[in-house]
């Protein structure tokens, strides 16, 4: 179990996070993932996410080391998936007097 934590995730709220998990489940859901039944991640403190850009989440593995992995995975689906989100709200409008669309 650990807090992840990053600027980027600032702005989640708990459907985000659902959506996020449901695109991934079968890499990370907790008893989605093939071959790994009572496996995956649990994530807890999710209200945190919106203003403070914080969860917990507690990964299962079937040894330290799988369950050291997913946590791994679990951050770079995250990363990825708020990387996504600041490119899509950081988009430059051309010939518009806005600069960026918020």
């Amino acid at each position: 179990s650990d807090t992840l934590r990053k600027p980027s995730y600032k702005g989640l709220v708990i459907e985000d996070l659902l959506a996020i998990i449901e695109r991934h489940s079968t890499e990370i859901e907790w008893n989605q993932r093939p071959g790994a039944p009572e496996t995956g991640a649990i994530f807890h403190l999710v209200t945190l996410l919106s203003e403070l850009g914080k969860c917990g989440v507690m990964c299962v593995g079937r040894s330290r080391d799988e369950a050291e992995e997913l946590f791994q995975r679990v951050k770079e689906i995250l990363d990825q998936e708020c990387e996504v989100g600041e490119a899509e709200m950081n988009l430059v409008i051309e010939g518009d007097d806005a600069d960026i669309l918020s």
